[in-house]
């Protein structure tokens, strides 16, 4: 099973603009220090570096997909096995979906909850179920809230 999440949008944010807010958001969740996130474009996507770890983001216009009038964006693992890329893919995901004004698909239910069994999930219902109380949240405790047991299996 390929471990992604996707978003839908009408447009596909700005990369610059998706790494400015990834990593504000990151220290909310965890509640750390902000890290800023730096971002490598490719044609057709681009890597989201944070902290020591990245994400791939992917993305394909209109009409090539089941959601015709919007972009679809993928959003991958940047390693294998590791809680902060999970994390942080959430999280790219999220904050694409808040630029580019979109929703998240969440086609593997990595997240449970959210509307179509599961399968599609606003940016805000995702960003207040992984913020928490705690202060200098482990990144298991912030998967947890989300009900994310992926790395458990």
């Amino acid at each position: 099973m390929s471990v992604e999440l996707g978003v839908v949008c009408p447009k596909v944010p700005e990369a610059e603009q998706v790494a400015r807010l990834v990593g504000p958001l990151m220290g909310m969740v965890l509640h750390r220090r902000v890290i800023h996130a730096l971002i490598d474009e490719e044609d057709g996507g681009w890597t989201l570096l944070w902290d020591t770890t990245c994400t791939q983001v992917s993305y394909w216009p209109p009409g090539l997909h089941e959601w015709e009038d919007c972009w679809f964006l993928g959003v991958d693992l940047g390693e294998r096995g590791i809680d902060l890329s999970l994390l942080l893919m959430y999280i790219t995901a999220a904050s694409i979906a808040i630029l580019g004004e979109g929703r998240i698909i969440d086609e593997a239910k990595l997240i449970s909850g959210g509307d179509l069994s599961g399968r599609e999930i606003s940016a805000g219902d995702l960003l207040t179920r992984a913020s928490g109380q705690d202060w200098d949240r482990p990144v298991q405790d912030v998967l947890a809230a989300l009900g994310s047991d992926y790395w458990g299996d």
